[in-house]
């Protein structure tokens, strides 16, 4: 069986190192566009995986590669997509020729996280009986182009687009589970869905403009960012009950708490993105939100004003000032000040 995933977070890092590392049977290759991280992969012949569980490296023999095209056109029996819908639309766009072609060989694509929109851009490819969606709570931190730290063991739910989990989705599942990455077919994965949504925009975003792990963005400052954090989680269950999903605005908040205290020591991705000057995946989180909330005409104040405090913050990264030089004046005051 080959599978391939596609994107470059450390989720989805994490994923392709565990069934690499724990299904000999499966050959797993990462597609994406990093460069400088294809390069590190193929030259140590895989990722490396510290799990927060043990101290030791563990090498995981998985492939990347920066071609999509070329790693599904002998065929794929699973394609785990993993990257904010754009680009999910750019890549298919490549290979639309391709899939149709493997759907004879037992095709399964699941989009897993990053925000909605995925299955409808998928669905421009191929028909909703071979399509999955849900999200997970796994995590892990990026520690260096090729080596990344995460916890195995942490639940996710998915369901099938057409409501009927075929023989083929169910050993993908299996695999998942039997990868240390227990996943559950259910048809709650579309709320869960919303609540990452409202995690995402809340929690990922706020700590990345502070600049913060999760823990610091949801404990310090007198919890100041666990207010706007809350209000946002709320805005978006407002937007999942107009789209019809049964999300209460408290079911949202202990969706942020629940993340915010078992990730306590997580960086986001998107944080990341930033410390880096990288483009962020905004628009696929807060931008929707935005998007849906002026469809049905409603105000989510906090989300849109996160929204284009990251735009204001891509859009200037060559422009953030640095610590100021301090002046003599400055030592000798603070020389003087010492008892």
């Amino acid at each position: 069986m080959k599978i391939v995933i596609l994107g470059n977070n450390s989720v989805a890092l994490l994923w392709a190192s565990a069934i690499a590392m724990n299904n000999k049977s499966v050959s797993v290759t990462l597609v994406h566009d990093n460069i400088d991280l294809h390069k590190v992969i193929e030259t140590q012949n895989g990722m490396q995986m510290s799990m927060d569980t043990m101290e030791k490296v563990i090498k995981c023999p998985m492939k990347s590669s920066l071609d999509l095209h070329e790693e599904i056109k002998h065929g794929c029996n699973g394609f785990l997509i993993m990257c904010p819908v754009e680009k999910t639309k750019t890549y298919l766009k490549n290979v639309g020729d391709i899939l149709p072609t493997l759907l004879d060989k037992g095709l399964v694509l699941c989009a897993l996280q990053h925000g909605l929109g995925n299955v409808e851009a998928i669905q421009q490819h191929v028909p909703k009986g071979v399509i999955m969606f849900g999200t997970t709570v796994t995590h892990a931190n990026i520690i260096r182009d090729g080596l990344i730290r995460g916890t195995l063991n942490r639940p996710s739910n998915i369901w099938s687009a057409s409501g009927v989990i075929t023989e083929n989705m169910k050993s993908l599942i299996n695999i998942f589970t039997g990868a240390g990455l227990p996943t559950t077919a259910t048809p709650e994965a579309e709320i869960m869905l919303w609540k990452k949504l409202a995690v995402n925009c809340s929690l990922n975003v706020v700590s990345a403009i502070a600049g913060l792990k999760i823990s610091h963005a949801w404990n310090e400052g007198n919890h100041s960012g666990r207010l706007i954090m809350t209000q946002i989680a709320r805005e978006v269950a407002q937007i999942a009950q107009l789209e019809g999903i049964k999300l209460t605005e408290q079911e949202s908040v202990d969706a942020l708490t629940f993340v915010s205290q078992k990730g306590a020591n997580h960086v986001s991705n998107m944080c990341n993105d930033m410390l880096n000057n990288r483009e962020t995946d905004v628009e696929d989180l807060n931008g929707f939100v935005l998007r849906a909330a002026k469809k049905h005409n409603l105000q989510v104040p906090s989300t849109e004003q996160m929204y284009h405090l990251v735009k204001l913050i891509e859009a200037t990264y060559s422009k953030r000032l640095k610590p100021l030089v301090k002046s003599e004046d400055d030592t000798t005051q603070q020389e003087n000040k010492k008892p």
